[in-house]
């Protein structure tokens, strides 16, 4: 955890996350972000931590110096996925080593392993949900077909009882 943290985001460049105390004042009036809600209000910073548009944001107000020839908007095509991931990660290795009570950082270690693992469990699980409910979805499709394709083909009249006049 000591040291900076980085990340590559997809175009290849490589970008530095620390946080200072200038950068720290900076994300809490530009982001309304504030790095210590990690110890004194976990869930608050945990649901930031959940925020993609607000850790880009924030990325990119610490990081965005290093290439200033890339845009916000070229920044945030380029950091999804993996790399957000990534991203999301030097971020907070960087919170925790911005943390004035350096006997406290494995604490702070450990609480963000344990969020981090239960933001993925409610990730796969809101997967589950979606999957199953596409399913659904689709179940309820085929049935509607195969109901429309027996009920338009019973309505049809035989060529016996049409009448000719």
């Amino acid at each position: 955890m000591e040291g900076t943290q980085g990340f590559k985001d997809r175009a290849g460049h490589q970008w530095i996350v620390s946080i200072n105390g200038m950068q720290f004042k900076k994300l809490k009036e530009i982001c309304n972000f504030d790095c210590m809600w990690m110890t004194t209000d976990s869930e608050k910073y945990m649901k930031s931590m959940e925020d993609v548009e607000l850790v880009q944001s924030i990325l990119y107000n610490l990081c965005g110096a290093q290439h200033p020839e890339v845009s916000f908007d070229a920044f945030c095509a380029e950091i999804y996925g993996d790399v957000l991931e990534e991203a999301s990660d030097a971020l907070q290795r960087a919170v925790i080593n911005f943390s004035p009570r350096r006997e406290m950082r494995p604490v702070y270690i450990a609480a963000l392993e344990e969020q981090n693992k239960r933001i993925r469990e409610r990730a796969a699980e809101a997967m589950a949900n979606i999957s199953e409910m596409m399913d659904q979805q689709l179940q309820q499709q085929l049935q509607q077909q195969n109901t429309l394709g027996t009920s338009s083909s019973s309505s049809v009249e035989s060529p016996e009882s049409i009448q000719t006049g």
